[in-house]
């Protein structure tokens, strides 16, 4: 099992994939869902890991962990949202335009990594 510390550096590395296309020109915004969608994903196993919670072996049951884990139900919405797209861009060939990152996946991102570092600071982990 991966340590808190290499889920953090995993995370900042997918939001940073993510931010470095470019929103205005870019023709593969759906990596841009889908590199948030796994930071927030990468966010979530740090927090289970440091807590010796086992980070669950797939999104169904990570799903079930946000929705039962008393101190990942308040971005529980904004994580299964940001799964949602992803499956959306994935699977479903849905076009995310600029517009809707801006407004519907980023904000969830920061929700989700906002909420998550400061639970793993309380902890006392670097972030």
């Amino acid at each position: 099992m991966a340590a808190p510390a290499q889920h953090i550096e995993r995370a900042k590395r997918n939001q940073q994939f993510a931010e470095h296309l470019d929103l205005g020109t870019t023709e593969f915004r759906d990596w841009i869902v889908v590199g948030y969608f796994y930071s927030a994903l990468h966010w979530i196993d740090a927090y289970l890991v440091s807590i010796n919670r086992p980070p669950g072996d797939n999104h169904g049951s990570r799903n079930t962990l946000t929705n039962t884990e008393r101190e990942l139900t308040p971005i529980s919405r904004p994580y299964r949202l940001l799964y949602s797209y992803s499956r959306n861009v994935r699977y479903d060939l849905i076009d995310f335009s600029a517009d809707r990152i801006r407004q519907d996946v980023i904000p969830k991102i920061h929700t989700v990594r906002s909420h998550l570092e400061q639970l793993l600071k309380d902890r006392g982990i670097v972030v």
